[in-house]
């Protein structure tokens, strides 16, 4: 099945690293992507975007919820929403960024039925159990781990980063909108850069750079790329769909060659050991469960 979605991309004359992106971006598909290409993702930290993820399913789940907006509360309507999920986790190849994203909006779809806090620590550790009661080998996947820390990261410190800007600001549209992207951003890469460093000795300099084109226009590819695929009975708009999903996957592959090529767009050859990084954790944690009580000592100053 997907070598046949695949197939569409191709006869719609979609080529080259813009196919090999796109085949990455929506099947899970990296066999085309060039060594180059791939290092300027990584070099500018916007290498997630390539990888199956809570971005994805998250944007699929919605355009399902939009088809059954008034009856989104049904049990039928979630539990197909859900199988349609699953579904296409599988036509992935069942990545463990996926998998765990799927599990996520499972439990997630079930607690919207029960009216339950729908975003929180008890969701993702019922999906980070589910994976590793289904295979303990999980937890020393890299993927796995940086997929978990920056899920976790952004529960715990979004609302901190998002927080800053005065709330005045918050409700200005564009600028809204703007320092939501910043604050996701941050907090994910606040839990995955020690990772990083840990494992691939780098840390991307310019990835808040990296993140506001490529977010913005992998939401259009994503979009656009369910769209091509559901188009084909009316090839004239298929053709316009492609069109304009291969110019978003354009600007996304110029825009992080461009990153990747500024000066200092990367600091290589960090090495740091287990208890290094642990450290790093306990530092940053420590932090976070310090600043209510700062804010308290501020506020009585």
């Amino acid at each position: 099945i997907r070598e046949r979605l695949l197939d569409v991309f191709r006869r719609s004359g979609v080529d080259g690293q813009v196919y090999a992106v796109l085949a990455a971006m929506t099947l899970g598909e990296r066999v085309s992507m060039s060594d180059e290409m791939t290092d300027d993702y990584s070099v500018s930290g916007a290498l997630h975007v390539l990888s199956l993820s809570g971005l994805h399913l998250g944007i699929i789940y919605a355009m399902l919820l939009l088809l059954f907006f008034k009856r989104r509360n049904s049990v039928v309507v979630q539990s197909a929403i859900v199988l349609a999920v699953w579904m296409y986790v599988f036509i992935a190849g069942l990545p463990v960024s996926a998998v765990r994203s799927a599990v996520m909006l499972s439990v997630y779809s079930f607690v919207c039925l029960l009216n339950r806090d729908k975003v929180s620590l008890n969701v993702l550790s019922v999906a980070a159990f589910s994976l590793l009661v289904a295979n303990p080998l999980n937890f020393y996947d890299v993927g796995f781990q940086m997929s978990f820390v920056s899920v976790l990261f952004i529960i715990l410190f979004y609302p901190v980063f998002y927080n800053m800007l005065p709330s005045r600001f918050r409700h200005v549209p564009v600028l809204g909108y703007v320092w939501q992207m910043t604050a996701v951003s941050l907090s994910a890469q606040l839990g995955v850069a020690p990772l990083v460093a840990f494992y691939f000795g780098r840390f991307s300099c310019y990835f808040l750079l990296a993140n506001f084109v490529v977010v913005p226009a992998s939401t259009i590819v994503l979009y656009g790329a369910v769209f091509v695929l559901l188009s084909g009975c009316l090839p004239w708009l298929q053709g316009v769909l492609c069109f304009v999903v291969v110019k978003a996957v354009e600007l996304m592959n110029a825009s992080v060659s461009f990153v990747a090529a500024l000066p200092g767009a990367s600091i290589d050859g960090i090495n740091i050991n287990l208890i290094q990084l642990a450290m790093v954790y306990v530092i940053v944690f420590s932090v976070y469960f310090a600043l209510p009580y700062v804010r308290k000592l501020w506020a009585y100053r």
